[in-house]
């Protein structure tokens, strides 16, 4: 059976502290840049975080049918794609590439075309706090700004979630410990060797916390 992983959480919820750490438990284990046409960002490194690609080199790769999954943001216009023949390659030499996302309808959109190619796509959600989330972004120096974008969604992005959690086969409660975060990784191995790809519940006492947390930033959404 090919695999592949796919680490789906808003920004700051720890998608790429757990993918890097996935790749430091197993050689196996690869981070899958996709390719894109955003402006790189200072803490960014070309070919780890993403393959940073202008426009014409982007359009030519799809109209030579090497992209799957091409998105284009309604933020800021620049597109995105993943390289299916990298995917295969790294798929034959037995490594399992791990993706990440910012939403469930971009995973689904990803398992989609990933199964066309014939590779079963393991799902995990992280979910962590509004004060995780902005103090990793701010660690990050991120300006707030660009902050605010994801501050105003997170409440519907959170919402879709509890509607549709049972399409990931994994559930991550980040408290925010990168220690307790990384502990993860070899449940995760474990369960991909025994190809166990079962629905996992939430705690209710967590989609309680959650939806609390739901009504209080749309409160504040509200009153801006």
């Amino acid at each position: 059976m090919m695999l592949s992983i796919t680490i789906i959480g808003s920004s700051g919820s720890g998608k790429s502290t757990l993918q890097a750490g996935l790749k430091n438990y197993s050689p196996k284990f690869v981070m899958f840049p996709k390719m894109t046409t955003r402006k790189q960002r200072i803490y960014e490194i070309d070919g780890c975080d993403y393959y940073f690609v202008n426009d014409n080199t982007f359009d030519e790769s799809i109209a030579k049918n090497k992209l799957i999954h091409v998105k284009y943001s309604d933020f800021d216009n620049s597109k995105y794609g993943v390289d299916k023949s990298n995917i295969i390659c790294f798929i034959n030499k037995g490594l399992i590439p791990v993706f990440t996302s910012h939403s469930l309808e971009e995973a689904q959109q990803l398992t989609h075309c990933l199964n066309k190619i014939k590779v079963s796509n393991f799902c995990i959600y992280i979910y962590t706090t509004e004060q995780n989330r902005r103090k990793y972004l701010f660690d990050k120096n991120e300006n707030e700004k660009y902050y605010h974008r994801y501050y105003v969604d997170i409440a519907f992005k959170m919402q879709a979630f509890l509607k549709k959690f049972q399409d990931c086969h994994y559930f991550i409660y980040n408290n925010g410990c990168k220690n307790d975060l990384l502990m993860h990784c070899e449940v995760i191995d474990q369960l991909l060797h025994k190809k166990k790809f079962g629905k996992f519940a939430i705690e209710k006492t967590i989609c309680h916390a959650m939806e609390i947390e739901i009504n209080s930033l749309i409160q504040k959404i509200d009153n801006e």
